[in-house]
């Protein structure tokens, strides 16, 4: 007889113990990601990148922008994606471009024709957190 009582005792506390172990670790695994992914966000809202300058290369490089970009955020980045007038350029087999704070750099992209004189160019930069950064840009006249 004693045994009986002791036994929904002993049922009542393994499962206590059970959900306890299971909410701690729902409760960590939760708080994990939500930490996770503030800092994340934290990092993506402090990048700025700025396309200083786009110098659309004389014949016979005429194929070719050099884009000028400055990192004046708070964190660093890396570009990785550049698309012109919505065609990916640069990017799909080139590294991605890491800069830090504060830094400038300069890319190389390559067009799939020569650039037309005054014409405008839709430049549209991605960086590795998923920020876009895009500016316009007017091509000079051939001298």
């Amino acid at each position: 007889m004693k045994s009986k009582g002791i036994s929904p005792i002993i049922s009542a506390l393994l499962l206590l113990a059970i959900t306890v172990s299971v909410f701690s670790i729902l409760l960590a695994t939760i708080h994990w990601w939500l930490s996770d992914q503030r800092y994340y966000r934290m990092q993506a809202i402090r990048e700025r990148l700025i396309i200083e300058d786009a110098w659309f290369m004389p014949p016979p490089k005429d194929t070719i922008i050099r884009l000028t970009f400055t990192n004046v955020g708070k964190t660093a980045l890396a570009i990785r994606m550049v698309i012109v007038n919505g065609r990916v350029m640069w990017g799909l087999k080139e590294e991605k471009v890491e800069i830090e704070i504060g830094e400038t750099r300069i890319i190389y992209v390559n067009l799939s024709s020569p650039w037309s004189p005054n014409t405008v160019y839709s430049i549209r930069v991605i960086t590795e957190r998923g920020n876009e950064i895009e500016r316009i840009f007017s091509a000079p006249q051939r001298k």
